[in-house]
């Protein structure tokens, strides 16, 4: 079993997300559940050090399903057995990570790794 943890980061984008989309929280429950027995979802991104990977999910509140719905982005360390939630958007506001958040997730991921 993996734990799963969030990043200030992803706390500050769920806060966000959960004023205009009510069941936010209730839309990645399944992904949670399987990232807890070790099925990592999505793709797996290049350009991070680390084990990072970005999932559709579904949006109840948008009915546009894993295509219009929320992108998840996820650090994976292995050898701890830790999930690290790093960041989640809506789709229809926002294309792809912006490159100040991919700095702060690799900037975590540096933390993390250095810490270890």
């Amino acid at each position: 079993m993996y734990e799963i943890l969030t990043t200030p980061l992803f706390n500050r984008n769920i806060k966000y997300l959960s004023k205009k989309y009510p069941n936010a929280k209730k839309d990645f429950s399944d992904l949670l559940d399987n990232l807890e027995q070790g099925i990592f979802e999505g793709d797996l991104l290049q350009n991070f050090s680390g084990r990072v990977y970005k999932v559709r999910v579904g949006s109840i509140d948008q009915r546009k399903g894993k295509r219009g719905g929320f992108r998840i982005i996820y650090y994976v360390v292995i050898k701890d057995k830790t999930i690290y939630l790093a960041a989640m958007y809506a789709k229809a506001y926002q294309k792809d990570i912006t490159e100040e958040q991919h700095q702060k997730i690799q900037a975590f991921i540096d933390r993390t790794q250095k810490n270890k």
